[in-house]
């Protein structure tokens, strides 16, 4: 009787073990490191980035990402920038009085602050497998503008929520 309920015990252990490391690997915590996505995230938030989120979904317009830093960024600092996806694979992408334009059409962009202007998006085709990202805070970001499209595989997942601090909690997903 004794040795079935060490089973049991040991069971439920490695049950629980999983299911963290599960957690873990999937939602990630990533602190926001600029001011480049305000008043959307502000720096020293945490998000919660889903990572697996692009398993079940493609990557689409608005998405709020967390990405490796590329290569081209000519800013020093953490490995892991937020950005959110504005141009995908194939569209053809610049900016014209102030706003963001993809294949010739001006894009609403709700989440903007009234008045932000989008400047220095040269017109591009997005190649396959890229995607455009900008920062909220367009005056203040090192974004696509700057570094170029990224590629699929630097996108690390999708912010779901701000965590941290409380009065920035929101759920993004």
């Amino acid at each position: 009787m004794r040795r079935r309920g060490w089973g049991w015990v040991a069971a439920a252990l490695l049950v629980i073990a999983l299911s963290l490391g599960v957690r873990a690997w999937v939602l990630t915590p990533f602190l926001v490191p600029s001011a480049s996505m305000e008043p959307t995230l502000y720096p020293g938030t945490v998000v919660l980035v889903d990572r697996l989120a692009f398993a079940n979904h493609r990557i689409g317009f608005g998405d709020l990402v967390v990405l490796r830093r590329p290569p081209r960024d000519p800013e020093p600092g953490g490995a892991y920038l937020v950005k959110r996806v504005i141009g995908l694979p194939g569209q053809v992408i610049s900016s014209r009085d102030g706003a963001v334009v993809i294949d010739g059409h001006r894009v609403r962009e709700p989440f903007l602050r009234p008045g932000t202007r989008t400047e220095g998006i040269i017109e591009q085709r997005i190649p396959a497998g890229e995607y455009f990202v900008l920062g909220d805070n367009r005056s203040d970001s090192i974004d696509s503008r700057i570094f170029g499209p990224v590629p699929a595989s630097s996108i690390v997942g999708r912010v779901i929520c701000a965590i941290w601090p409380p009065r920035a909690m929101r759920w993004y997903g």
